[in-house]
Protein backbone atom coordinates (compact mmCIF):
# COMPACT_ATOMS: atom_id res chain seq x y z
CA UNK A 1 0.00 0.00 0.00
CA UNK A 2 1.31 3.43 -0.85
CA UNK A 3 0.49 6.13 1.66
CA UNK A 4 1.70 9.70 1.48
CA UNK A 5 1.34 11.43 4.81
CA UNK A 6 2.90 14.70 3.66
CA UNK A 7 1.36 16.41 0.59
CA UNK A 8 4.45 18.60 0.07
CA UNK A 9 8.14 18.23 0.78
CA UNK A 10 10.66 20.94 1.55
CA UNK A 11 13.54 21.00 -0.92
CA UNK A 12 17.14 21.73 -0.04
CA UNK A 13 16.73 25.35 -1.25
CA UNK A 14 13.73 25.83 1.08
CA UNK A 15 11.02 25.78 -1.61
CA UNK A 16 8.12 23.33 -1.42
CA UNK A 17 7.45 20.57 -3.94
CA UNK A 18 3.99 20.09 -5.42
CA UNK A 19 3.69 16.68 -3.74
CA UNK A 20 3.30 13.36 -5.52
CA UNK A 21 1.01 13.14 -8.55
CA UNK A 22 -1.05 9.93 -8.74
CA UNK A 23 -2.35 8.63 -12.09
CA UNK A 24 -4.01 5.44 -13.33
CA UNK A 25 -2.69 2.98 -15.93
CA UNK A 26 -3.89 5.31 -18.74
CA UNK A 27 -2.09 8.26 -17.08
CA UNK A 28 -5.39 9.91 -16.12
CA UNK A 29 -5.65 11.67 -12.70
CA UNK A 30 -6.38 9.22 -9.87
CA UNK A 31 -9.93 9.31 -8.47
CA UNK A 32 -8.77 9.20 -4.84
CA UNK A 33 -9.69 5.56 -4.11
CA UNK A 34 -7.50 3.92 -1.46
CA UNK A 35 -4.88 1.70 -3.11
CA UNK A 36 -4.78 -1.74 -1.46
CA UNK A 37 -2.21 -4.48 -0.97
CA UNK A 38 -1.69 -6.46 -4.14
CA UNK A 39 -1.93 -3.39 -6.37
CA UNK A 40 0.96 -2.81 -8.74
CA UNK A 41 2.34 0.71 -8.78
CA UNK A 42 5.31 2.49 -10.28
CA UNK A 43 6.79 5.22 -8.08
CA UNK A 44 9.09 7.96 -9.39
CA UNK A 45 11.34 9.55 -6.77
CA UNK A 46 13.46 12.66 -6.51
CA UNK A 47 16.64 11.65 -4.72
CA UNK A 48 18.49 14.16 -2.56
CA UNK A 49 21.82 13.40 -0.90
CA UNK A 50 22.71 15.00 2.41
CA UNK A 51 25.55 15.04 4.88
CA UNK A 52 26.01 16.55 8.28
CA UNK A 53 27.53 16.10 11.71
CA UNK A 54 25.80 12.75 12.25
CA UNK A 55 26.60 11.19 8.89
CA UNK A 56 25.29 11.24 5.37
CA UNK A 57 22.51 9.63 3.41
CA UNK A 58 19.84 10.01 0.78
CA UNK A 59 16.23 11.13 0.95
CA UNK A 60 13.75 9.60 -1.50
CA UNK A 61 10.79 11.91 -2.08
CA UNK A 62 7.96 10.49 -4.21
CA UNK A 63 7.26 12.67 -7.24
CA UNK A 64 4.66 10.59 -9.08
CA UNK A 65 2.80 7.29 -8.74
CA UNK A 66 1.19 5.32 -11.55
CA UNK A 67 -1.32 2.65 -10.50
CA UNK A 68 -0.79 -0.10 -13.09
CA UNK A 69 -3.07 -2.74 -11.52
CA UNK A 70 -5.60 -1.67 -8.88
CA UNK A 71 -6.78 -3.76 -5.93
CA UNK A 72 -9.19 -1.94 -3.56
CA UNK A 73 -7.98 -1.34 -0.01
CA UNK A 74 -9.67 -3.53 2.61
CA UNK A 75 -9.54 -2.91 6.34
CA UNK A 76 -8.29 -6.17 7.88
CA UNK A 77 -8.29 -7.25 11.52
CA UNK A 78 -4.63 -8.02 12.34
CA UNK A 79 -5.69 -10.82 14.72
CA UNK A 80 -7.60 -12.78 12.05
CA UNK A 81 -6.25 -16.32 11.80
CA UNK A 82 -4.81 -16.29 15.33
CA UNK A 83 -6.39 -17.65 18.45
CA UNK A 84 -5.38 -17.91 22.08
CA UNK A 85 -4.47 -21.41 23.21
CA UNK A 86 -4.64 -22.25 26.90
CA UNK A 87 -1.36 -23.43 28.40
CA UNK A 88 0.98 -21.47 26.14
CA UNK A 89 3.13 -18.78 27.64
CA UNK A 90 5.56 -16.17 26.41
CA UNK A 91 7.74 -16.35 29.51
CA UNK A 92 10.59 -18.79 29.66
CA UNK A 93 14.33 -19.24 29.79
CA UNK A 94 15.09 -17.19 26.72
CA UNK A 95 13.57 -14.65 24.39
CA UNK A 96 11.13 -16.26 22.01
CA UNK A 97 10.56 -19.34 24.21
CA UNK A 98 6.94 -20.13 23.30
CA UNK A 99 6.77 -23.53 24.90
CA UNK A 100 3.71 -25.25 26.34
CA UNK A 101 4.79 -26.51 29.74
CA UNK A 102 8.19 -27.67 28.43
CA UNK A 103 9.89 -26.48 31.61
CA UNK A 104 8.26 -29.45 33.38
CA UNK A 105 9.36 -31.93 30.71
CA UNK A 106 12.75 -33.58 30.60
CA UNK A 107 13.07 -32.98 26.84
CA UNK A 108 15.37 -30.27 25.59
CA UNK A 109 13.70 -27.55 23.52
CA UNK A 110 14.95 -27.04 20.00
Amino acid sequence: MVRFKVPQFQRRDGSLSEGPRIVDAKKQPWDGAAIGNGSKVVVAFDIYDWDGENGCGMTFQPRAVQVVEFVPYEQVDPTDGFEEVEGYTTTGAGAGDWSAGAADDEEELF
